[in-house]
């Protein structure tokens, strides 16, 4: 189970108790957007958060357009805008080069990065 808890700047608690990690996964790869504002290192590749949003999404029939609320709670808790998910389409490159990390470490075979970075772009339009 993925449990947080946050509270924001201006004093309200977020608190969720649930298996979302494919949506911790969207809002990380939304952070190392540069314009995300309160990042502090350069740009890094999250290659393997698009295979572990695929997972769950295929495996357990999860349906990210029933859970907007909730994205925009786990947004909120690390104030990442909702608008850096219309950004994740020009931000391939740097998880591409990545990806060859992925594919030796999941252990077994796996489409191409494409396949599941168009898959992720897909479940965001859906939001």
């Amino acid at each position: 189970m993925n449990n947080w808890a946050a509270i924001r700047s201006d004093g309200e608690a977020r608190v969720h108790a649930g298996d979302d990690r494919h949506l911790e996964k969207l809002r990380a790869i939304c952070q190392q957007m540069p314009k995300y504002p309160h990042r502090r290192h350069r740009e890094a590749d999250r290659a393997q958060d698009f295979y572990d949003i695929h997972l769950p999404i295929t495996t357990a029939g999860v349906d990210l357009s029933k859970d907007l609320e909730l994205v925009r709670h786990i947004f909120a808790a690390k104030e990442v805008p909702l608008r850096l998910l219309s950004l994740i389409a020009s931000h391939r490159e740097p998880h591409r080069l990545a990806w060859p990390a992925v594919v030796s470490s999941v252990g077994h075979s796996l489409e191409d990065f494409d396949f599941y970075f168009a898959f992720v772009l897909d479940q965001v339009a859906r939001l």
